[in-house]
């Protein structure tokens, strides 16, 4: 997640910074460490690096392993992306390695970080963030090629905490929300995180729970802009009621579903369920015809597009992370279009059977604005009207996302919805018992609960103590007379 910052604003310390670990995670300096500032220009069609000031600029180094960049961000900076990228050697003698880490220049009244925290609020803060494990290794870079990140040209390289320290503290609010409006009701115990640790500290780990569910559903909502689909002119094979095939770019299939021409007859089938694709069984090959769920559309001004051209000249264009599907063992399993190469071998579908066909050519083409995809519940891939056989996307309440990383984010936002319910059912049983116990002048305990609290004209609790002894004389002497009558 970048940092935002302000124009006139001065970083230092934690802002723009890197450290550096050995193999063994211990700190250690870098040999040769320099680093450069770039404004990224989204103007065209592809994002240019355009370099602000000395490529080779010297980092401060507070300890072993720390650096950051002490710049202060000009007065008239213009907002927008822009990017630091780290070159260093581990010896004078090393490979020289590159990352990149991106940041934000907002105006003064766009920026959302919050500025201050009361110590309170730190420490939700840092548990949550502890919580979700959200350390990213990448911010504390190991002198070893990263094993799963890609080419520095493709800005994937990228490191830097997944949450800012403000989305933390709005997820933990919307928690604490949550947890005051569910019965009995509690925001006046709990006003704010800061009266919550203090005088409720059992109360913590719930909001935790919920401050989790909310920063997941945050990865899922993130996960849409990066979400992989075909071109536009990529033709379906759709199977309309009573079995007539309709062969279509998938492109002008969304916009009968949902955009301008969604008053063909195609909305209304795809609605009423009434819309096929053929799709294969992972598990087995085998082919059959599925119920198509929806036409899905995504936002992609900056995925690479990669066209997969098999020997005998049918393509897919697809952004990079698209998957289309080859045979492992006894079923099929998706890669990744970007990691295919020449010479791999890829599923297709003719005549209703299973076939393998090599890849011939693989083009990398720039990015569209819109890319498009079908989600197909069970089976999660469909046949294209080539025959090639690709993954689908599905959608969480509205959401479209990609099955295998959503998933995750789906099960861990689950998980701590089902904790955060437990905590609710415990609250309203200990909020209920500890109120019953409760009384204006003696407070909460077993004392307490003798009676109402001593004012002019109310009995005092020892009052109120001898009043109800003498009381149950009476029934005392009545149970004494009915034993006496029924023996």
């Amino acid at each position: 997640m970048a940092i935002n910052v302000v124009p006139g604003q001065t970083l230092g310390r934690g802002d723009l910074s890197i450290n550096l670990t050995d193999a063994q995670d211990n700190p250690q300096n870098a040999a040769v460490i320099t680093y450069a500032l770039y404004y990224i220009d989204n103007s065209g069609p592809v994002p240019v690096e355009v370099l602000i000031g000395d490529p080779n600029r010297v980092p401060v180094n507070p300890q072993i392993g720390e650096y950051y960049a002490a710049v202060q961000i000009p007065g008239n900076a213009v907002s927008g992306e822009y990017r630091i990228k780290w070159t260093f050697k581990q010896y004078v003698s090393s490979s020289q390695q590159q990352v990149a880490q991106t940041f934000n220049v907002v105006g003064q009244d766009s920026q959302l970080l919050v500025t201050s925290y009361t110590e309170q609020e730190w420490q939700m803060i840092h548990k949550l963030r502890m919580h979700l494990r959200d350390q990213n290794p990448s911010k504390f870079y190991h002198f070893r090629p990263p094993e799963f990140e890609g080419d520095l040209g493709q800005y994937n390289q990228v490191f830097g905490q997944i949450w800012e320290d403000a989305e933390l503290y709005e997820n933990l609010e919307a928690s604490l929300d949550q947890w005051n409006t569910l019965p009995p009701f509690t925001g006046n115990m709990t006003p704010s995180l800061t009266r919550l640790v203090l005088d409720h500290p059992a109360w913590r780990s719930p909001i935790l729970w919920g401050a989790i569910g909310w920063s997941c559903f945050q990865l899922m909502a993130n996960w849409t802009a990066d979400e992989f689909s075909l071109g536009y002119q990529d033709v379906t094979k759709v199977i309309l009621p009573g079995g007539r095939v309709l062969e279509i770019p998938i492109g002008e299939l969304w916009e009968m579903a949902h955009g301008q021409k969604c008053n063909d007859p195609i909305h209304g089938l795809l609605l009423s369920g009434r819309l096929g694709v053929e799709a294969v069984v992972p598990a087995t090959g085998e082919v059959r015809q599925v119920v198509l769920d929806d036409v899905l559309r995504h936002y992609t001004p900056r995925k690479q597009l990669v066209k997969v051209t098999l020997e005998d000249g049918r393509s897919v264009t697809c952004t990079e992370d698209h998957s289309i599907f080859c045979v492992l063992g006894l079923g099929i399993i998706p890669f990744k279009a970007g990691n295919l190469k020449p010479g791999d071998k890829i599923v297709t579908v003719k005549d209703g059977k299973v076939q393998e066909v090599a890849i011939g050519g693989i083009d990398t083409l720039p990015p569209m604005t819109y890319t498009f995809d079908l989600s197909v519940p069970g089976p999660e891939n469909f046949v294209l009207a080539n025959g090639i056989l690709a993954h689908n996307s599905y959608s969480i309440g509205g959401v479209s996302l990609d099955l295998e990383k959503s998933s995750k984010y789906q099960t861990l936002k689950d998980s701590a919805d089902q904790q955060f319910d437990k905590s609710a059912e415990a609250k309203v049983r200990t909020v209920k018992f500890v109120r019953g116990l409760s009384q204006p002048r003696f407070g909460r305990s077993t004392r307490a609960s003798f009676g109402p609290y001593t004012a002019r004209g109310v009995l005092g609790p020892r009052a109120f103590t001898v009043f109800a002894a003498l009381s149950l004389v009476p029934i005392a002497f009545f149970l004494t007379q009915a034993v006496e009558l029924l023996t």
